[in-house]
């Protein structure tokens, strides 16, 4: 079993909030947060939907200096780049989510890998540093 219930029942909402981080790919065990999350807008207004990839990810997202600078009814995605403490595999949470009356409501997590993204990631600055 790779998840206890706890994880299973309560996984992805902890993750979403980042205090809880995804197991890796190649070893199963808990992945480390590798440096600052970083804040981008999403092309995407309110109900529309895409396929998460890193390559979608790349193309579309737009670097963001505050949540605040989000437009009202358009998506916006933090992402968390990680890195497994044991095999020192790569990757990157992002968490896809609405403004909502100030709330952050999680429309999509998404675990993809970190290649594609580490030039978008590199370009941006850490959120909150401005």
């Amino acid at each position: 079993m790779d998840y206890t219930f706890w994880e299973r029942l309560t996984g992805s909402k902890l993750i979403a909030r980042g205090e809880l981080t995804p197991r890796c790919g190649e070893c199963r065990s808990r992945m480390r947060l590798h440096s600052a999350p970083r804040l981008f807008l999403l092309p995407v207004h309110q109900d529309k939907g895409y396929e998460p990839s890193a390559e979608y990810y790349a193309g579309a997202c737009r670097p963001l200096d505050r949540v605040e600078d989000i437009p009202v009814g358009w998506r916006a995605c933090r992402m968390r780049p990680l890195a497994c403490p044991q095999c020192g595999a790569r990757a990157v949470l992002v968490v896809d989510f609405l403004r909502v009356r100030g709330q952050e409501v999680t429309e999509e997590i998404a675990v993809c890998e970190y290649g594609p993204l580490s030039g978008l990631l590199r370009g941006a600055c850490p959120e909150g540093a401005v």
